[in-house]
């Protein structure tokens, strides 16, 4: 067997594995709180300009981000509107939480979960009105060929100009150059990315390149939502579990090419 210590397996070949007769095999759900308090604290950050407070409070000018972010105006999660694309174990357990905060959350997934909608009081949206009508967006969805820059210069268009944009799903869904463009020209609010089309983000990349004015509109982690200590101790027993599993002739747990 071929065992991911992770949910993700995009780096491994399926396929390949599926035609040699090898199971595939990942840990899934188990950093699903990690991802979501990420989405919580990222998203207030860019509301209310936590980091950039900290860096200008740090360079001596209190009272100046003070009073820039007093003029500014910050907002609170209540009364809000989130738009979640992807509503797998992560998007609803951040649907959850965000209904906690007094949100009221909206999503699109290819199967419609009319029972998470009834659980949690959440609203169905298409594609395109998710993205029209709400004031974060968070894509929490895995990658595949048919979520390639799934978000692009049209769909960020289609965005509130002050929506926040936050991607905890698989880098390459959205379109890092039309994201930077539409930082740049201020046609939208925000943006927080944990993972990214290339990683490490190479020298030179539009969204390591902007302006200081903007630098407070978008927050960057290295591929970390889902990495606590308790997650990976979490990932790690259940990886080892499972090759413990077929060391003993049992069938493999979560195999995702087939083969068991």
């Amino acid at each position: 067997m071929i065992q991911s210590a992770g949910a993700g397996y995009n780096k491994i070949d399926i396929e390949a594995a599926a035609k040699a007769g090898i199971p595939v095999c990942n840990a899934p759900g188990l950093n699903t709180e990690a991802v979501a308090e990420l989405v919580l604290a990222v998203i207030i950050n860019l509301q209310r300009g936590l980091a950039y407070a900290d860096r200008k409070i740090k360079e001596g000018l209190y009272q100046e981000v003070r009073g820039e972010l007093l003029a500014r105006g910050m907002e609170e999660m209540n009364n809000t509107k989130w738009g979640i694309i992807g509503l797998g174990q992560i998007g609803t357990l951040i649907a959850a939480l965000g209904k906690q905060m007094g949100v009221e959350v909206s999503y699109y997934n290819r199967t419609r979960k009319y029972e998470v909608e009834e659980r949690l009081g959440i609203n169905y949206q298409h594609f395109e009105t998710v993205l029209k009508s709400n004031d974060a967006i968070i894509i929490s969805l895995a990658y595949a060929p048919e979520t390639a820059k799934l978000i692009s210069t049209s769909e960020i268009k289609m965005m509130k100009k002050n929506a926040i944009i936050v991607n905890v799903g698989r880098g390459g869904i959205i379109d890092e150059d039309a994201l930077a463009e539409a930082l740049l020209n201020e046609r939208i609010g925000g943006a927080a990315l944990d993972t990214y089309e290339i990683e490490p983000l190479p020298d030179g990349h539009p969204l390591l390149k902007m302006p200081e004015k903007l630098k407070d509109r978008i927050f960057l982690t290295p591929h970390l939502a889902g990495v606590t200590v308790q997650s990976l101790n979490r990932m790690l027993s259940f990886s080892l579990e499972n090759c413990a599993r077929v060391l003993k002739g049992e069938k493999p747990l979560a195999v995702v090419n087939g083969v068991e």
